[in-house]
């Protein structure tokens, strides 16, 4: 166990460079700025309003309904994806058999090379465009 002094300095220096980040700094730059709010007085709101310009910007949200868009789910139902040919190969008919293979005859020819990148297939799920690829 003769690195076990380097090993104990490492996890110290760990734990306390995060507790400096999560705890320390947070407390500095908000200071005295988060004071809790007595909820035992009746007549005062819990929690505490919001100053000047941030109270001025709640109203105008709220005014404009701005909460109706911002609060939706965005619901995503798949990814398209479009295919380039990028690089020619060591030879253009080697190319042209690999987009025969993948039965996208359309390219075939010795001028396959040219012209690069040339889209192969556009609008296609993750799962083609993979296949494809490995052709």
């Amino acid at each position: 166990m003769k690195f076990g002094p380097l090993v104990f300095l490492a996890a110290f220096l760990g734990l306390s460079a995060s507790w400096y980040g999560l705890v320390l700094t947070p407390q500095v730059q908000l200071g005295r700025a988060m004071q809790e709010t007595n909820s035992v007085v009746k007549t005062e709101l819990y929690p505490a309003g919001r100053p000047g310009l941030a109270r001025e910007g709640l109203e105008v949200y709220r005014a404009n309904g701005c909460a109706y868009c911002h609060s939706q789910q965005v619901e995503q139902k798949g990814t398209l994806v479009d295919v380039v040919l990028t690089d020619a190969g060591k030879t253009p008919m080697d190319v042209a058999k690999a987009l025969n293979e993948a039965q996208l005859g359309k390219f075939n020819g010795p001028g396959v090379g040219a012209g690069l990148p040339k889209p192969i297939l556009k609008g296609t799920t993750i799962e083609n465009a993979t296949v494809l690829a490995k052709v």
